[in-house]
């Protein structure tokens, strides 16, 4: 990158990132990179510690986050510099924790931090028929889907999505997603 930041200074800096991950991928996502994690949280969701709800819910969630990165980097003209990011499973307090980060141009952020706070506002049965209603309406996004990946997740997780933006120049910030998901 021929910024002043890559992935990892900017994580830590932020205090986001895990020591000891369950899963960790830092760059391009293509589709070949999405299988492998994929399986990676496929063989994750076995692990005989982890309630059968929990494993469930991990593999789901899992899949929705690395689909929306795959269709955002699909679907966005990004600079080659900007054309990384990152997913990252951990164990906290008992729980699975999932990051997900991408580069995303200045001008999306207030698009992206309504839609997500809008769905955070929601409850879990009005998250339902959001999604419902999306999928009637089924029109597509600035990332390229239908504007249902984020709600699936919030969903999924039953849990609010926390998100943070780091601005790092006049063009673009760093899009960190945290899904937190309980057994």
């Amino acid at each position: 990158m021929t910024t002043n930041h890559t992935i990892s200074d900017i994580l830590e800096q932020q205090g986001l990132f895990p020591e000891s991950p369950l899963v960790f991928y830092q760059g391009g996502f293509e589709l070949s990179t999405v299988d492998k994690l994929l399986a990676e949280i496929e063989v994750l969701s076995l692990n005989e510690k982890f309630v059968n709800r929990l494993k469930k819910k991990v593999f789901r969630v899992g899949v929705e986050v690395l689909q929306n990165l795959f269709h955002y980097f699909d679907n966005n003209e990004l600079t080659e510099e900007y054309r990384e990011g990152l997913f990252s499973v951990y164990e906290e307090d008992g729980a699975v924790t999932m990051i997900s980060g991408n580069f995303i141009k200045n001008s999306q952020t207030r698009s992206v931090a309504s839609r997500i706070d809008m769905i955070n506002d929601l409850s879990l049965d009005k998250q339902k028929m959001l999604y419902r209603g999306v999928l009637d309406i089924s029109s597509t996004s600035d990332g390229g889907g239908g504007g249902l990946g984020f709600i699936d997740i919030a969903r999924k997780s039953e849990n609010q999505l926390d998100y943070k933006f780091i601005k790092i120049d006049t063009a673009y910030s760093f899009f960190v997603l945290k899904i937190k998901i309980n057994g």
